[in-house]
C-alpha cells in the first residue's frame, strides 16, 4: 500500500485503537476520507446504508 491507512471508529475500544496505532495507521474523523471504519452495529441503518447520528 502506497500510503498509510486512515481509520475511523465510533466506539472507544483500547484494543482496537492500540492495534491501529501500532500499525502506524492514522485516525481521522468520519467527515474525512478514510479507508477503514470500525463501527457499532447500532449506529448503522442497513436499509438506507447510512450512519445514524445521535
Amino acid at each position: 500500500m502506497a500510503g498509510k491507512v486512515k481509520w475511523v471508529t465510533d466506539i472507544e475500544k483500547s484494543v482496537l485503537i492500540n492495534n491501529f496505532e501500532k500499525r502506524g495507521w492514522i485516525q481521522v474523523t468520519d467527515s474525512d476520507d478514510w479507508n477503514f471504519y470500525w463501527q457499532e452495529l447500532d449506529s448503522f441503518d442497513p436499509f438506507t446504508l447510512t450512519l445514524k447520528h445521535s
